[in-house]
């Protein structure tokens, strides 16, 4: 052995000499024996962060992998791997009971869908009340005028009619007229004809006009023909277009083969990582189909891009008119709280032409409160029949003489501000338009060593028909 070996070999015993008369090195441990020889202080420090220090906490401690375990394993155990735990969403998606539906594949970014429905037969007058006198006046019905064509029949609601040749207005008889003309300038309105008017002398088949207050409902009948006539004007319903973006969800899972081959003292591997990765981007999806805006943006940093984005269910019940239906959780919880929801059940059934069936994703304020609602044996209106599960789903059935309803907690509500509110949903006419199914594919990147793979699914929400659908809060 050469002078300058041995001076090095002597140089490390003296180091681990000191070292052991401080307790810094467990000579058991360092040597493999059963008892180790050390010297034992209550608080050892060590290096740490920015030498800030770590000591060992328990009495009498010493720098050792097994006490380290049971004082300080944040020692030995990397702060990352301690507080990443297994995550996944609370409920299951909207997007994923989507999956189950009709949907159709398309190649473009924009589309368009139709929501076509029977034909609306109720408007409601506005203006001023439009005075009796003549044999035909004009009537403003706001927007809706479109529902009316020339030569249909009409109900005027609240307004008493003539029978022929009185001169007195029989109450409850209903008075009708006929659209002989529509206006556009300056406002529209409908010119309209009475049918069963007050008798006007000298005139056997014309009757004059009656008054029609502000706020009036009128009904569409039928479209009139005469004798002669084998054909009339179009009367199908009009479909009514929506436009919509799709949006692009991506998530990016990656493992080196460094990552790969050794060996961890807590399990979280390739299959962890990607249900993890899969979940955030389903969370992601779900947000976006709850509470996502349309728009095509020019993102100006960090780099200038055109962005598609959707609009959610939220955003096409508003644009649609969907109804919004509020209940205040005083009335709920008093004594008239069933009778409070009976009500909500008729709002949400009745008016439209969706199916018997519906599915409330609520907050957990809304589950509260209907949870905390009696129900009477003795009122066959409504019951809560338990549980029901459909689309892998537990949901709780609520059944009345109205329809079904399909209650659901669903964590993203609350996640987003929504804990005292329900997205009320007609799945008959929900519907995904993908232009990307979901896919994973693995990339190849050269200065990367190990697996990476992307998943992809590029989609729109749909929910046709908006009156099917409905919204509900809850106030104080």
């Amino acid at each position: 052995m050469s002078k300058k070996i041995q001076l090095i070999f002597g140089l490390l015993l003296v180091a681990v000499a000191v070292l052991g008369a401080f307790g810094v090195i467990d000579f058991g441990t360092l040597f493999g024996a059963s008892t180790g020889v050390s010297m034992a202080f209550a608080a050892i420090v060590t290096p740490g962060i920015d030498g800030a220090g770590k000591h060992l906490s328990g009495e009498g401690s010493v720098l050792s992998l097994e006490n380290a375990n049971a004082f300080s394993p944040e020692m030995i155990s990397h702060a990352y791997d301690r507080e990443v735990v297994m995550m996944g969403l609370g409920g299951i998606p909207v997007n994923t009971f989507m999956r189950h539906l009709p949907h159709k594949t398309i190649k473009s970014m924009e589309f368009g869908y139709f929501s076509v429905d029977l034909r609306q037969v109720k408007a409601v007058t506005t203006g001023a009340l439009v005075a009796a006198g003549g044999e035909q006046q004009q009537v403003e019905v706001g927007a809706l005028h479109s529902i009316f064509d020339i030569n249909d029949q009409i109900y005027i609601e609240g307004v008493d009619g003539h029978k022929k040749g009185e001169a007195t207005p029989t109450v409850g008889l209903p008075y009708n007229a006929i659209v002989i003309g529509k206006t556009t300038t300056p406002t529209p309105k409908l010119i309209i004809q009475p049918i069963n008017g007050k008798p006007i002398a000298g005139k056997e088949n014309n009757t004059e006009c009656l008054a029609i207050p502000t706020g009036t409902n009128i009904y569409r009948i039928s479209n009139l023909i005469e004798e002669a006539q084998n054909y009339n004007g179009d009367t199908t319903a009009y479909p009514q277009e929506t436009k919509q973006y799709m949006q692009i969800f991506m998530t990016t899972i990656s493992e080196t083969e460094l990552s790969q081959s050794e060996e961890k003292e807590i399990n979280w591997g390739k299959k962890q990582m990607n249900e993890l990765a899969i979940h955030e981007m389903m969370r992601d999806e779900e947000a976006a189909t709850f509470v996502g805006i349309k728009g095509l943006t020019r993102q100006l940093l960090p780099k200038a891009r055109m962005v598609y984005t959707f609009d959610g269910f939220e955003a096409q019940a508003l644009k649609g008119g969907s109804p919004v239906i509020t209940k205040s959780k005083a009335a709920l919880l008093a004594n008239n709280g069933e009778a409070e929801l009976v009500d909500l059940l008729e709002k949400v059934f009745v008016g439209n032409s969706g199916s018997n069936a519906r599915y409330m994703f609520a907050g957990s304020g809304v589950i509260s409160m209907l949870s905390k609602i009696k129900l009477s044996d003795k009122r066959p209106v409504i019951r809560n029949e338990g549980t029901y599960a459909q689309f892998g789903v537990t949901f709780n059935k609520m059944v009345s003489e109205f329809g079904v309803l399909y209650i659901y907690l669903h964590p993203t509500m609350d996640t987003y501000g929504r804990k005292d509110s329900a997205f009320i949903i007609d799945l008959t006419y929900a519907d995904k338009m993908i232009r990307e199914p979901l896919r994973a594919d693995n990339i190849d990147v050269s200065e990367f060593r190990g697996d990476k793979k992307r998943v992809i699914e590029t989609f729109a929400p749909v929910f046709k028909y908006p009156k099917s659908h409905a919204i509900f809060k809850l106030t104080a």
